[in-house]
């Protein structure tokens, strides 16, 4: 089986009011996308990072990056689409970019991007630290 070693950078002392569902769900997918698709071997080089800032402003900017194989420039153009997947013959069905994008699109009320990168996938979203007009667990 194919394996990664995460690093994860976050600010010890943020304090947030979101969904913590829906950040596992999205965490869960991007992970397991760069497992499935990024990295080729089992490899001991295989990385994640995923750093998280906190801004002034109450925004907190997630910034996930794998150093595996990156995407082709179809794949770049239909990334988030529903059913777009590389990876059909190995039993992808393609929903795992499209729930992410939905996710961050209805739930945080932002947006996912796919940032330039000299190797592997980057990908950035950003999300308020506090929700308003709706509970939120904390």
């Amino acid at each position: 089986p194919k394996k990664a070693y995460i690093e994860v950078h976050c600010p010890q002392n943020i304090v947030l009011a979101t969904y913590p569902g829906v950040h596992a769900q999205i965490l869960t997918n991007l992970i397991g996308n760069s497992i499935r698709h990024g990295f080729s071997e089992a490899s001991a080089s295989n990385k994640i990072t995923i750093n998280i800032i906190q801004e002034d402003d109450g925004e907190v900017v997630v910034h996930y990056c794998d150093n595996g194989t990156g995407l082709t420039e179809e794949a770049k153009k239909r990334l988030f689409e529903p059913f777009f997947t590389t990876a059909r013959k190995n039993g992808g069905i393609g929903l795992g970019m499209s729930i992410i994008s939905k996710l961050i699109i209805e739930k945080l009320n932002s947006e996912i991007v796919l940032e330039d990168s000299a190797n592997g996938a980057c990908f950035k979203y950003t999300f308020r630290k506090s929700i308003e007009g709706e509970e939120a667990q904390l």
